[in-house]
């Protein structure tokens, strides 16, 4: 398998902000505290743990309350009893539902902040790490995910519906929706 490198720089799906981010990082470190790397990380935990106090019992309280009613893995459980100790620390990462994009980003995303936390457990044996995954389903409107642009168009997808993206999604059926996006070519039919 030949593996073909693109810069960020040739990658038109992405927006401005996120190639420069990638590219120019040095003129925003002072905005965000750290850079996207191991040091930065090992930076970051320091920094947490000598100016963020947490109240860790009241955060497995909660924890323990909100999954009562779910079956939870042996990793789940010990994650969640793992956040009492002061030298574990969380990786977030979130998505929110976005049009015409299936399941595979979300798993990709899953995979890597629980790949980042064996690496980091790894690198910083004195630390755990428990990765998070927030779905953002409810946290935006849908005028925030209601078009995608691809192939040089947008489609956007138009109703009088409101409410969090998510449930304007459920709500729709699917074959009006194919109607809307068949004239980029590529996707005749709705899966």
């Amino acid at each position: 398998m030949q593996i073909v490198k693109i810069p960020f720089s040739q990658i038109n799906e992405l927006s401005f902000k996120d190639k420069f981010y990638q590219e120019h990082f040095d003129k925003l470190e002072q905005f965000l505290g750290g850079t996207p790397d191991l040091e930065g990380l090992k930076n970051g935990v320091q920094r947490r743990s000598e100016n963020f106090p947490v109240d860790r019992t009241l955060l497995h309280s909660v924890l323990q309350d909100h999954y009562s009613n779910i079956k939870l893995t042996e990793s789940q459980k010990y994650n969640i009893e793992r956040l009492k100790d002061d030298n574990t620390f969380t990786i977030i990462t979130a998505h929110q539902p976005s049009l015409l994009a299936g399941p595979a980003y979300y798993f990709y995303k899953i995979f890597s902040v629980i790949n980042l936390c064996l690496e980091l457990k790894e690198k910083m044996p004195l630390y755990h790490f428990v990765p998070v995954f927030i779905n953002g389903s409810e946290d935006h409107d849908f005028d925030e995910v209601k078009s995608v642009h691809m192939y040089g168009k947008t489609v956007e997808w138009d109703t009088d519906q409101i409410g969090s993206g998510w449930k304007v999604f459920n709500q729709r059926s699917k074959s009006g929706f194919e109607r809307r996006i068949r004239y980029i070519g590529k996707f005749s039919k709705c899966t």
